[in-house]
């Protein structure tokens, strides 16, 4: 049975209670995005807008020569389209996490990759060097992306209310 908000006498209350359960709201949604945005880069190949990774650069969605034939020794024949996934330490560090008592996508920032004095080994830096030499963004959901995780925090914001309800029947 369908209660109408209005005829709900502590509708404060309701709303309390939906937030306190604010983790079960965003967690699901951070998720989404950071699956649909591996699954975006690390398989398909595609930047922000859709496009091939590295089409807008000087070698048009191809790797340099000595980086083609390092990869193709460890990757076999599959090296296209640039998936930026060599070792998957880059995907593995895009993850969602805590930062304080909140919940963040973000890279994990330990340095994983050998540092030098223009690279400091983490993830991030590496994500955004990437992003220069194929000039284009990769790690910004697309507009198809944040459409669905819309729609997973509705979801999410309607069973916290649901069970609000509940608790304060």
């Amino acid at each position: 049975m369908s209660k109408n908000l209005n005829h709900i006498p502590n509708l404060e209350k309701l709303a309390v209670i939906a937030i306190k359960d604010i983790d079960s709201i965003h967690i699901p949604f951070l998720k989404e995005i950071e699956g649909s945005t591996k699954q975006r880069i690390h398989n398909n190949g595609k930047d922000s807008n859709g496009n091939i990774i590295g089409i807008k650069n000087k070698r048009h969605g191809r790797y340099s020569p000595g980086y083609e034939r390092k990869k193709r020794k460890i990757a076999g024949e599959h090296l296209y389209p640039i998936n930026l996934q060599l070792t998957g330490d880059l995907m593995r560090s895009f993850s969602v996490g805590k930062k304080g008592d909140k919940p963040v996508l973000e890279f994990h920032d330990m340095s994983i990759y050998p540092i030098s004095n223009k690279f400091d080994g983490k993830p991030s830096s590496l994500a955004a060097i990437l992003e220069k030499i194929y000039k284009t963004d990769i790690y910004r959901p697309s507009n198809e992306q944040l459409e669905d995780a819309k729609e997973v925090l509705r979801l999410g914001v309607r069973e916290a209310l649901k069970k609000a309800l509940k608790k304060n029947i």
